[in-house]
């Protein structure tokens, strides 16, 4: 084979780095990214490579584009329970209770 001298395989992914997230954003993966930007002639890199460069850079990506499949969920609210009337405490909140007695 014909081996990258070593930094270039980096050289050539951040080259490509807009089209990656263009077709990230897109909806491909990054195995048929990889493949498509290779078929293009874009990168000679491995598959195996071209996922350690994309990792690297992964954290930055989800700070500085829209990615759906890199972007951290959003966090869940937890809400209290609503307190349940006793048998004993009336449903009616006592704000009305206190409008209703005689004054």
């Amino acid at each position: 084979g014909n081996k990258l001298k070593r930094g270039q395989a980096k050289v050539a992914f951040y080259t490509c780095l807009d089209e990656v997230v263009r077709l990230l954003n897109a909806g491909y993966d990054i195995k048929a990214i990889c493949e498509r930007l290779r078929e293009a002639g874009k990168i000679t890199m491995s598959y195996t490579t071209f996922h350690a460069n994309f990792v690297t850079v992964r954290p930055n990506l989800s700070a500085s584009t829209r990615l759906p499949l890199l972007e951290s969920p959003a966090p869940m609210v937890v809400q209290a329970p609503l307190a349940l009337s006793s048998p004993t405490t009336p449903a009616v909140p006592p704000a009305l209770m206190r409008s209703s007695a005689p004054a």
